[in-house]
């Protein structure tokens, strides 16, 4: 869910997400989603979470980050991997190898991932597993894995709004209205609050336009975008002489040479 909010993205994207659709820089991580509902000619798009040197400028709010979140989820679940038996991962790494035929790439497609994750793709690697095919959030995280386990499964939406719902629940948060799109809307309506652009708005959405964007935005954004702008005004006003803002001030009176008001 963290991930999902940080990154602005709708549950469906992640269904075919793996982690080697993941690229690491030290100010941004780049998601590629392929097959989005804004994506119809599969070209692939991209969505974006902070870095870590971005984290570290910008400080850390309460709870974890999406990064933060993405990489500890996959640490452990990689480390839950190499306590296998040796033959139970050869046997799950041939099925994932086989589900996607068409991918040659190795180890290098993880290069980009911070050191201490590359440390345990690597053994998993030479015993078979192509660790990048692995889905960034699938059951092959928590459920019990056998020979015959396919690593490529991905959560029903249904089970992800479930599993949610119940997660809010323990937590003591309303889950009246909550749903599977409302990470990504939560994150529109707070960047919106925060004044950010309409334009950079809708790149983050990966919208085609802005008008696709503005079912995101609430009326109170707009209420509260026009209290600032009004504030700003204000503020302009006083570093004006006070000559001009008595003239301001005044009400407009009749045009010189008028008879008045008709």
């Amino acid at each position: 869910m963290v991930l999902m909010h940080d990154a602005a993205l709708r549950y469906d994207d992640t269904r075919e997400g793996q982690l080697g659709d993941i690229l690491h820089f030290p100010d941004v991580i780049d998601i590629n989603v392929f097959g989005s509902k804004t994506d119809p000619l599969l070209r692939g798009q991209s969505a974006t979470l902070p870095g870590a040197a971005a984290e570290t400028l910008s400080g850390q709010g309460e709870g974890p980050s999406g990064r933060q979140s993405l990489l500890d989820s996959t640490r452990c679940s990689l480390q839950r991997l190499l306590q296998l038996p040796r033959t139970t991962l050869t046997s799950i790494g041939l099925r994932l190898s086989k589900a996607h035929p068409t991918s040659t790439a190795g180890p290098e497609a993880l290069s980009t991932w911070p050191a201490e994750l590359l440390v345990l793709a690597r053994p998993l690697y030479e015993l078979g597993v192509p660790v990048h095919l692995l889905p960034y959030y699938g059951p092959w995280m928590w459920e019990p894995i056998d020979e015959g386990f396919d690593l490529s499964r991905s959560v029903p939406t249904g089970q992800f709004q479930r599993s949610a719902r119940d997660a809010l629940a323990a937590a003591g948060r309303n889950i009246q209205r909550f749903g599977a799109h409302s990470m990504r809307r939560g994150r529109a309506a707070e960047l919106a609050h925060s004044s950010i652009a309409d334009a950079t708005l809708s790149r983050v959405l990966r919208h085609t336009s802005e008008a696709s964007s503005a079912p995101y935005v609430f009326q109170s954004v707009h209420s509260a975008n026009t209290a600032a702008a009004l504030q700003a005004a204000a503020r302009r006003s006083r570093g004006l002489p006070a000559q001009i803002r008595g003239r301001m001030a005044r009400p407009p009176g009749p045009a010189s040479g008028s008879a008045g008001p008709v």
